[in-house]
């Protein structure tokens, strides 16, 4: 069992459970929580109480029995009784593990859920009505001190039960881990013929004609948006659209570059990924355009408004409160990676190794006339 140390864990999971079933409340009404609080209140609980949980007949338990326990535990907390929040369902105790022969209200095993009070409960259908028999037993003999039964609609108790998977899907989404990317910025330089790689390095500078690949993998399946901006106005998309774990991605393509063409200009590349990507762009390109038309942005300057521009974008769907793009600085590098291409050149790159809910990176360099 897991422990919850002394009044703190008691704190701890009367807030986390009260704050469950207001949630729930909303969906399958009071009905289920106002019984069962009538029930606790009526009886002598004046010790600690153990809740065991559900079973059906046959000593199964089910997706409405793990709603139900949910329901009982709040229920208790409301009702001012003194659970035990070391065992049971309230000290997240696999409850499911214990024996539970059929027809029964008490598991065989019943001193493996400690505490001076046990109550546990009983489920069953007859549709459209289920009968749930609570039980109170001493928690030392086993002998049962009150029992109770209570009727509830089968259609609330489907709809507890429907609201207690939505949360879980919800925090599954939360808990997600994160993004893990391998990001690779091929700059490729041809002088009398010859190729060879340069390297990007934030405000530095480049030359004009220079040409730019990117190579990226990703450890989860994720939404990745790639863009080149330019400082004279211009930008193009490198890449948008969903990657697949553990594939490489090329862009513009496996075998195609992006010219840095003009000169004079500071180009900035973009890396967003996400989970969620969002799709309607319009804003940002709205935002990117008023900037130039103000003359707000010249070589460096302004790039902070353009970084903001392209992080509202991510914040709109991220989870996170506030996001802050990546600029320069360590960042730690993978092993390097060998790259063939159809022309014969091969060329050796360290990839940056960027890892987090969600990855906002950028990198910008001054091109110059040669």
């Amino acid at each position: 069992m897991r422990r919850v140390g002394g009044q703190m864990g008691w704190i701890l999971v009367a807030l986390i459970l009260s704050s469950c079933w207001i949630g729930t409340r909303q969906s399958a009404g009071p009905d289920i929580d106002a019984q069962f609080q009538r029930v606790l209140t009526g009886w002598d609980t004046q010790d600690t109480v153990t809740v065991g949980g559900f079973r059906f007949v046959d000593g199964e338990t089910s997706p409405e029995t793990a709603a139900l326990d949910e329901a009982l535990l709040s229920a208790a907390l409301r009702a001012g009784v003194r659970v035990r929040p070391d065992a049971g369902v309230a000290g997240g105790a696999h409850v499911d593990e214990v024996d539970w022969p059929s027809d029964s209200l008490l598991p065989d095993d019943w001193r493996q859920l400690p505490g001076d009070l046990l109550t546990v409960g009983q489920v069953r259908i007859a549709s459209p009505w289920v009968y749930l028999r609570l039980a109170l037993a001493d928690g030392g003999t086993g002998e049962m001190r009150q029992e109770s039964t209570v009727r509830i609609a089968e259609r609330d108790l489907t709809r507890l039960t429907a609201a207690r998977q939505s949360r879980q899907i919800g925090s599954a989404v939360t808990a997600l881990p994160d993004l893990d990317v391998e990001l690779h910025l091929v700059v490729r330089r041809d002088e009398g013929g010859f190729p060879h790689l340069v390297q990007w390095e934030e405000g530095g500078q480049l030359e004009k004609d220079d040409r730019l690949q990117l190579r990226f993998r990703t450890g989860q399946d994720c939404e990745v948006f790639t863009l080149l901006y330019r400082s004279g106005g211009d930008n193009t998309v490198l890449h948008e659209g969903t990657v697949f774990a553990n594939r490489w991605m090329y862009a513009p393509g496996e075998n195609a570059w992006e010219s840095l063409s003009q000169g004079d200009e500071v180009y900035t590349l973009y890396f967003l990924a996400a989970r969620r990507l969002e799709e309607d762009k319009s804003s940002m390109w709205e935002e990117l355009t008023r900037l130039q038309n103000q003359g707000r942005v010249e070589k460096f300057r302004g790039l902070e408004m353009v970084d903001a521009a392209v992080v509202d974008l991510l914040q709109r769907t991220a989870e996170t409160e506030s996001l802050v793009m990546l600029r320069g600085g360590e960042v730690e590098q993978g092993e390097s990676e060998r790259f063939v291409y159809t022309d014969g050149n091969t060329f050796d790159s360290r990839g940056d190794l960027l890892s987090g809910p969600v990855i906002l990176r950028a990198y910008s360099a001054e091109v110059q006339f040669r």
